[in-house]
């Protein structure tokens, strides 16, 4: 079993935690079958947990791999069969990471992903159960992507810097090279959503590809800039990708992208955020963040001008680069005032307040209203900006 888990901070947009509660989850896997037996809200010891689970996966080289009095997870190879990471935590976020952090090592950094997340109360909505690799496959050139299955587009998973990235394809036929592309963040387990498909549907009709990589909740903290760095390495100088993606930030993915565009000013074409988070202060707060720049919060805060993304705000007017960010007026997760309108003023205080559209969309907040992802002012923005990416000379 994973040890020396970490606690992680919780998505405020997330629904509450379940408490603990009286009862024992646990998950039996069968390496011979891919199948995944599991028990929740009916046993109250391990032992009763355990042999429910064993019994719900049925095959004769079942074991119990997991158990706890919270969250459970398993994670599982897309590739190789008989190849799985289990991980127990407080939160969904903790299990989902410490299962796929296992899986990984034991696939050698092969593609997985988290096949079942489970809470010991066995209340409906805390299963969670996806597909599981029921038979060994051929070994695919390229692996197929979670992410693109779940927005039914074409895809590809695969691991760089040792963690775990995605990119989303346009058809072969309309492929170019350069390949204009989007770089999105924050890629997670669950990121991109189905709440997105239309918009990713657009791009990738669009001849425009996309990409992103799970670098944690690293909060636009250097060791994610240097992972980011590495996919775009990966894509640029390996896949023929364009020098210059526009990049895309959903919610906290503001703080990655906005943070590795000040770093690299002249590797992006353009920025466009969904109710994107560019302070610190503001999301997720001081306390979370610190731990990803690996300081104590007081040292975070007198250091602020050096990590805060909003303050990147001035290099990237500096250098010219676009933006379009569409933000809910009423958002109490990621308040307007303090971002997306706190990086339209700075462009305006530089000069190029042309450059940066900012949409408010005044009965809103921080939700999965459709018009947050189906903007087409938004989606024309992002394929016109990776296509002069494309366009422009390394």
């Amino acid at each position: 079993r994973p040890r020396n888990l970490l606690a992680a901070p919780r998505d405020p947009r997330l629904p509450p935690l379940a408490p603990k509660s009286e009862f024992v989850a646990a998950i039996a896997y069968s390496p011979s079958t891919g199948k995944i037996g599991h028990t929740a809200g009916s046993a109250r010891t391990k032992e009763e947990a355990q042999s429910l689970a064993l019994k719900s996966c049925g095959a004769a080289d079942a074991k119990v791999f997991m158990w706890g009095g919270q969250w459970v997870a398993a994670a599982v190879s897309d590739e190789q069969l008989g190849i799985a990471g289990f991980g127990p935590g407080a939160t969904r976020e903790i299990a989902e990471r410490a299962a796929m952090e296992q899986c990984l090592k034991l696939a050698k950094n092969g593609p997985c992903h988290v096949a079942l997340v489970l809470h010991s109360s066995g209340e409906p909505e805390t299963t969670i159960v996806a597909k599981p690799v029921a038979a060994a496959a051929p070994q695919p050139a390229a692996a197929a992507s979670p992410h693109a299955e779940r927005l039914g587009l074409r895809g590809e998973s695969l691991v760089v810097d040792g963690r775990p990235a995605f990119i989303l394809l346009p058809e072969e036929t309309v492929r170019s090279k350069p390949q204009p592309w989007i770089f999105y963040a924050a890629t997670r387990p669950e990121y991109p959503d189905v709440h997105e498909q239309w918009m990713h549907k657009k791009f990738v009709a669009a001849s425009v590809a996309v990409a992103g990589i799970d670098v944690g909740e690293s909060y636009g903290s250097p060791a994610g800039r240097d992972a980011f760095t590495a996919l775009y390495e990966e894509l640029v100088e390996k896949r023929g990708f364009a020098p210059k993606p526009c990049l895309l930030g959903r919610s906290r993915g503001g703080l990655w992208v906005v943070s590795w565009a000040g770093d690299h000013p002249d590797k992006v074409a353009g920025i466009a955020g969904i109710y994107p988070a560019f302070d610190l202060r503001t999301f997720p707060g001081l306390e979370a963040a610190a731990p990803a720049y690996k300081l104590s919060s007081v040292q975070l805060e007198s250091q602020l001008a050096q990590h805060n993304p909003i303050e990147q705000a001035a290099n990237l007017a500096k250098a010219k680069i676009p933006a379009f960010l569409i933000h809910g007026a009423k958002d109490d997760v990621v308040p307007l005032r303090q971002n997306s309108a706190e990086f339209a003023a700075r462009y305006q205080a530089a000069g190029v307040a042309e450059l940066v559209t900012l949409k408010v969309i005044e009965d809103q907040g921080h939700n999965f209203w459709p018009g947050f992802f189906q903007s087409q002012e938004l989606v024309e923005f992002a394929i016109a900006r990776a296509k002069a990416g494309a366009a422009s000379k390394p």
